[in-house]
């Protein structure tokens, strides 16, 4: 959650359990609740309290989901970024085809799932982040022709 102090400066607030038992999808909603400071800020200023944010999201409720998706988007940014995820991408795919073969089934959850511990995520926002960055659709083309490699 994110609150607004009187500085102008945002406090991030993560329950204690998700940051000692669930440190990816901590990650991810610190920097999710960043996009907000840096997207939002405007709408977020006023939020000092608990009851101040779910009055502001009752508020924005037409506009909530497409606020949400910018600040999941800028999360995704910026915990996997555009100039390190696709030679990443390329080089686990490359490495798990030496060792598990072209497995249609087998290799893009394992793909997911190395890329995730990599970065510090959950599997979800790997999955959505490569499927922007249209890396999902290559990983299918490649083992689709049985390919060692990604195009890039």
């Amino acid at each position: 959650m994110l609150i607004s102090k009187r500085n102008g400066h945002f406090d991030i607030l993560v329950d204690e359990e998700t940051l000692d038992s669930h440190y990816a999808r901590a990650n991810f909603s610190i920097a999710h609740e960043f996009g907000h400071v840096v997207l939002h800020s405007q709408l977020c200023g006023d939020c000092r309290t608990v009851e101040d944010a779910i009055a502001l999201n009752a508020r924005i409720k037409n506009a909530y989901n497409f606020i949400e998706r910018n600040a999941d988007y800028f999360a995704g940014a910026i915990l996997m970024p555009l100039r390190t995820l696709p030679e990443d991408t390329a080089k686990v795919y490359e490495a798990l085809v030496r060792s598990f073969g072209c497995e249609i089934n087998l290799i893009p959850d394992k793909v997911r799932s190395t890329l995730a511990r990599r970065y510090g995520v959950t599997i979800q926002p790997v999955a959505i982040r490569l499927k922007e960055l249209g890396l999902s659709r290559k990983i299918e083309n490649a083992l689709r022709s049985r390919a060692p490699y990604l195009d890039s």
